[in-house]
């Protein structure tokens, strides 16, 4: 079976290898600590200041329709339901390590360390996007009428 940590068959290495000493790690956290999404606060923050900024510009720009303010109240609602489950499932799993970058640390990634400006860049890029554009469609609409 592929989960099973046990040597293949005919591996003399991998047997010479495991010994009582060399127990394998869990393929899950134990210690009752989470890694977690290690970003500090200020990222979800910043994050979630955008989503509303964005929707507030949409709806006093395009908000006078009826098919319009439902379809800002339905992505509203998902965009409530992207941050509601990330708290749901981030409180369920229990207690998270403090995240590196609001230690003054970088994170560490697949890819290697990121600065919490490199971090704050990728994960802020979408908001911060949507941010001008709803700007951008709220000046429009304002210049024009």
């Amino acid at each position: 079976m592929l989960d099973d940590h046990s040597p293949a068959t005919g591996d003399t290495e991998a047997v010479a290898d495991m010994s009582a000493d060399k127990l394998l790690p869990p393929d899950h956290e134990t210690s009752g600590v989470q890694h977690g999404f290690q970003f500090p606060a200020w990222i979800w923050g910043a994050m979630l200041g955008c989503y509303a900024i964005f929707f507030l510009s949409v709806t006093l720009a395009t908000g006078s329709g009826g098919r319009a303010v439902f379809a800002i109240v339905v992505s509203m609602l998902y965009t409530a339901m992207y941050f509601g489950l990330a708290t749901v499932l981030s409180s369920i799993k229990g207690h998270e390590k403090p995240s590196p970058l609001a230690q003054g640390r970088p994170l560490q990634t697949w890819t290697g360390p990121m600065s919490s400006s490199a971090v704050a860049g990728q994960v802020l890029a979408i908001p911060l996007a949507l941010v001008v554009f709803g700007i951008g469609i709220l000046l429009i609409v304002v210049i024009v009428t």
